[in-house]
């Protein structure tokens, strides 16, 4: 039986050696916030920055690594890089930093906090970006191996982060930030009246033990479904990144998520005929692979829903918003 001595150190690359892969992406959670600390030459700073800029990110519905947006990690070494370029600032000269830079940087330029280390005798694969072409927003994380942590973003998915970093930016432009512009700058997303027509993905079983798996196991699925509706043509996929919970009328604890479909008027000006079908048979062929966790009561169904015939929950306090009537 092995024991940690006293000087033990997980930050270091030694200790890696006999690690199968799987258990090595577990450690490097815990080394990757290590590292991004040491990286940084304010860390009080930074903590401030990346506190405010994960509302942000949160409000204006950009903040989810699993369905193809960026998660905590991710976020956290881009303000880390900025940090890093201006090191004497304070938070809110990073937040307006953060967006002034990354509304222009040239993805997919990677970003990273430290030289990638390729050539390690440990021998794990490491990000490369001649092996990973396809990746379209590295950021890649700083403790060995290297890689990728948002390998999920979308071609959609990426197009609505941008433009959220340009809105941001524009907002950010006054030479000072008042109070109101800081509450502009982090008001909530109006998802559901930006959006015209939805994929209503619906998980349903009969525990919340279930549930809780089942909802999990789509959710992490969920990027297919937004990769296949971009193959159609004309066609560009918002996922909403988070699921709501509620009951059907049979009594089943169902979770619903919702992908936004815009669709992209050719030159020609004529309305495009959108097939998504092919989209939705293949999401459900692959949710429904044999899972030795499925049970009998486990279901899932999509439908085409119009912004119209939304259900009240998606709604703040599950009240629909009353339309304005138009001025004469």
């Amino acid at each position: 039986r092995e024991v940690l001595t006293d000087d033990f150190k997980i930050s270091e690359d030694k200790n890696l050696r006999g690690v199968d892969p799987q258990s090595v992406r577990s450690l490097n959670g815990v080394r990757v916030t290590d590292m991004i600390l040491d990286l940084v030459p304010n860390q009080e700073v930074f903590r401030t920055a990346l506190h405010f800029l994960k509302l942000w990110a949160r409000r204006r519905i950009i903040y989810s690594n699993v369905i193809g947006f960026l998660g905590g990690v991710s976020y956290a070494i881009l303000v880390a890089r900025i940090c890093q370029l201006y090191p004497n600032s304070d938070s809110s000269m990073i937040v307006r930093s953060f967006f002034r830079f990354y509304s222009s940087w040239r993805f997919p330029m990677p970003i990273t906090l430290n030289k990638i280390v390729v050539d390690n005798p440990l021998g794990f694969t490491v990000w490369e970006r001649h092996a990973n072409f396809y990746d379209r927003m590295p950021i890649i994380t700083p403790a060995y191996p290297a890689m990728n942590s948002t390998h999920n973003v979308s071609i959609s998915t990426l197009r609505v982060i941008l433009a959220e970093l340009k809105r941001a930016n524009e907002i950010c432009k006054p030479q000072i930030i008042t109070e109101d512009i800081w509450r502009e700058l982090i008001t909530e997303s109006d998802f559901f009246k930006s959006h015209k027509n939805f994929i209503q993905v619906r998980c349903s079983s009969m525990s919340a033990d279930h549930q809780q798996i089942w909802c999990g196991w789509i959710e992490s699925r969920l990027r297919r479904l937004v990769m296949a509706l971009e193959d159609a043509a004309f066609l560009e996929a918002v996922p909403f990144p988070r699921s709501f919970r509620h009951k059907t009328a049979s009594g089943e604890i169902c979770n619903s998520f919702f992908v936004a479909m815009d669709i992209k008027l050719p030159k020609t000006g004529l309305k495009p005929q959108i097939n998504i079908s092919r989209a939705v048979e293949q999401f459900l062929s692959f949710a429904n692979k044999p899972w030795d966790q499925r049970t009998e009561d486990m279901e899932i169904n999509l439908n085409h829903i119009t912004q119209s015939h939304l259900p009240d929950f998606v709604y703040k306090d599950g009240k629909r918003p009353t339309k304005q009537k138009k001025k004469k």
